[in-house]
């Protein structure tokens, strides 16, 4: 399952855009629904994400530092 950023996460703001403040997980590691899974910041917000499955970390795109904007590819859960 692809984790993408939410259009949700913020939806106040249509067009807006934030920085990862830390990938909490690594590739390969098993998580459970609920688990968070890296932090965002967004205007002054840090909001944490959680994994929406049980599963295990294939791929990570991000890291801390990285802009993430609505629909940008997180990482991959299987």
């Amino acid at each position: 399952m692809e984790i993408k950023v939410s259009d949700e996460l913020w939806p106040r703001r249509k067009d807006w855009s934030g920085e990862v403040v830390e990938v909490l997980v690594k590739e390969g590691q098993r998580v459970k629904k609920g688990d968070v899974i890296c932090e965002i910041e967004i205007e002054k917000a840090v909001l944490q994400l959680e994994s929406p499955i049980d599963g295990i970390i294939r791929k990570v795109f991000i890291k801390s530092g990285d802009e993430v904007k609505p629909n940008t590819l997180l990482m991959v859960i299987e």
